[in-house]
């Protein structure tokens, strides 16, 4: 039974969902039932509903495809990805705002000594976001994409989740490597946090074929938080 005294009613429905999965209640390769269906089935908002199947598309148990419906991926206990939680998600159950804002999409060409260059050709997408932590400047990003996916260029498509825009657009990401390092800030991102040296991640994001979807280079002002992780066994 989901109840608020629970802790978090879309993280409820999802732990509901995967044990459906694994179970094979809802097979690999059917259909996830519909948004009405669970909104009726659980007695939960269509929030609520969308967090949740948001996040069994993040871990790899579901494919999400507009139009389509959402597909189960995934009917084992072990995905083929250990996924530790997000740390977005972590500082927002810890009772944090966060408040993203695009600054621009746009197709740009690329150095041709540049590493993006080397994995994404001559042009790319380049999409550049910000996020406030509780109203301060926290993390500033720069994700590239191959011009072969076809992106809108209107801002405000970007305003939500970026992978659950992706995820409705038929792109799925099934892998990540991240490195971090620390670093001189970048001017854009000296002016935005008011920082000179800060801590960067750079994120290579692949399709179920090990092709490159995304090329991001994200920055932190860890003097407002330590980035956190959180592993799942």
């Amino acid at each position: 039974m989901i109840s608020k005294e629970k802790g978090s009613l879309y993280k409820q429905l999802k732990d509901i969902l995967i044990e459906r999965i694994t179970k094979g209640v809802y097979p690999k390769g059917s259909f996830l039932p519909t948004e009405i269906q669970l909104e009726e089935e659980f007695k939960l908002s269509k929030i609520t509903i969308r967090k949740a199947v948001e996040l069994l598309a993040q871990e790899g148990w579901v494919e999400k495809k507009a139009g389509i419906g959402t597909t189960i991926l995934e009917n084992r206990l072990a995905p083929k990805l250990k996924k530790g939680q997000k740390f977005t998600e972590i500082l927002m159950e810890r009772g944090n705002k966060l408040e993203k804002k695009v600054k621009s999409i746009e197709i740009v060409s690329l150095d041709k000594n540049s590493e993006e260059f080397k994995l994404l050709g001559n042009n790319c997408f380049k999409l550049v976001r910000e996020i406030y932590l509780n109203g301060k400047p926290f993390i500033y990003t720069y994700h590239y994409f191959p011009l072969s996916l076809n992106l809108s260029l209107d801002k405000s498509d970007y305003e939500n989740s970026l992978y659950n825009t992706l995820d409705e657009l038929g792109i799925f990401l099934s892998s990540f490597e991240d490195h971090f390092f620390a670093t001189m800030a970048p001017d854009e991102v000296k002016e935005f946090f008011n920082e000179d040296i800060v801590l960067g991640r750079k994120r290579f994001s692949y399709d179920d074929k090990e092709q490159l979807m995304e090329l991001s280079v994200a920055y932190y002002n860890s003097k407002e938080q330590n980035y956190i992780m959180k592993l799942n066994s």
